[in-house]
């Protein structure tokens, strides 16, 4: 090899592993975007050599080179890949002593010095996870998954060297990207966040992050077939989030001029990105489809281009609808403003039962509220359960938080009951 490696200024950081094996030279080709087979790219440039740090350094001319290994592996490689890494003009690597494996100390310590190398910097980083023992790969990825849990922003790409997918007449291996295998655990975690709790801020940043990439290689491609629709979802997502944690019911179910709430946008978007999701993460469809399915009840029927007011039967299902998903989220105070203003909207006519809208009648909802006052009574359960939990707990007979949420659940469950079968549209 002689090709001259230099840093570019945005030159990642080259975190590798190196193990024990008596490593031959394999010409070792670019294949990352996504996995193919070596017959896919006859013409890409190989790269002869034992060591995969130095084909990486060849492709990526890393600022910094930081291997990961035992001091049994560096002295079996390390002058011989310093070697040659040296040749390329490449940066001289920095060995950083890992145990053998051999016991949980030494896992824990590998994890924790993962974690501290992930984080040391926050210029890009090319984490190659091709070499070392076995459980290296799976705690580098786990250290990398805490990470962004807690918020790391660093750019991540993770390579593997796939000697063992290499061309069966010429021998090329490919070095595929595999950054997708981390997008699946932050996107999985992040799914989970919404379906506990309805936020959709973490959920929406990975998601808007992939319809990018999709987008730019859409681009490069051509713009052959339909453009991707990953973003679509990631924004839809973000205006849902943000209408559910302000508690916007009529931005939420209805949306601007009752052309559709943010539910009813974000569902639709859900089903434009199902091929994007089939063909890029496919085992993240199964989580897209209870995504789906927690947000349908939600969508209020659209009609010519304009929703019902949410008086009518569809509307006042999809409050009981809210009520329920911010009860399951474990979000009681929203669930009971829900809760009142619903059953107001069961007396109140029309214009009323529009919340900002422009037609919206603020006199007829306060005449609804009046007679809704009078059929519960001043004392009546969910106006009485209302303001005490609004007063949060500034009151002298206030609920401990066990009746709260007790009581919470049964007039949930009595109010889907009330409006679950409607005698018309």
């Amino acid at each position: 090899m002689t090709t001259t490696t230099l840093p570019t200024p945005d030159a990642p950081e080259l975190l590798t592993f190196l193990g024990t094996g008596a490593y031959t030279e394999v010409p070792y080709f670019d294949a990352t975007g996504e996995p193919s087979d070596p017959s896919e790219a006859p013409d890409a440039p190989v790269i002869r050599t034992r060591f995969i740090q130095a084909a990486l350094a060849a492709l990526h001319r890393p600022s910094r080179i930081t291997v990961l290994c035992t001091d049994a592996a560096w002295t079996k490689h390390g002058d011989a890949l310093t070697a040659e890494l040296t040749a390329l003009g490449a940066p001289t690597p920095e060995h950083i002593r890992i145990g053998g494996g051999g016991s949980h100390d030494d896992l824990w310590s590998l994890f924790s010095t993962t974690a501290e190398l992930l984080e040391r910097h926050d210029t890009p980083l090319l984490l190659d996870i091709t070499h070392g023992f076995r459980v290296q790969p799976f705690f580098a990825a786990s250290a990398l998954t805490l990470l962004r849990a807690l918020d790391g922003r660093r750019p991540i790409r993770i390579v593997y060297g796939a000697f063992e997918a290499k061309d069966a007449h010429e021998g090329r291996a490919p070095i595929w990207d595999v950054t997708a295998t981390l997008d699946v655990v932050e996107w999985s975690i992040a799914a989970g966040r919404f379906l506990g709790s309805g936020r959709a801020a973490d959920l929406a940043r990975p998601t808007k992050q992939l319809g990018r990439e999709l987008s730019k290689r859409w681009a490069q491609s051509g713009r052959l077939g339909d453009p991707p629709e990953l973003q679509r979802l990631g924004k839809a997502l973000i205006q849902f989030g943000n209408d559910l944690d302000a508690l916007r019911i009529g931005k939420l179910l209805l949306g601007p001029d009752c052309s559709g709430g943010s539910a009813h946008q974000l569902y639709r978007a859900i089903e434009a990105a199902r091929a994007d999701v089939e063909r890029h993460l496919p085992v993240l469809h199964q989580v897209l489809e209870r995504i789906a399915d927690r947000i349908r009840p939600l969508t209020v029927n659209v009609r010519d281009g304009a929703a019902d007011h949410l008086g009518s039967p569809t509307g006042l299902q999809a409050l009981a609808a809210l009520a329920r998903a911010y009860l399951d989220w474990g979000r009681v105070a929203e669930c009971i403003v829900v809760l009142r203003e619903g059953h107001t909207c069961t007396v109140a006519a029309p214009e009323a039962c529009r919340p900002g809208q422009s037609d919206f009648d603020s006199d007829a909802r306060h005449a609804a509220d009046e007679k809704i006052g009078l059929q519960m009574g001043s004392d009546g359960a969910l106006i009485d359960l209302r303001n005490d939990t609004i007063h949060g707990e500034f009151r002298r007979s206030s609920r401990p938080a066990k009746t709260i949420l007790e009581q919470a659940r049964e007039l949930v469950a009595s109010f889907e009951r009330e409006v679950a079968h409607p005698s018309s549209e």
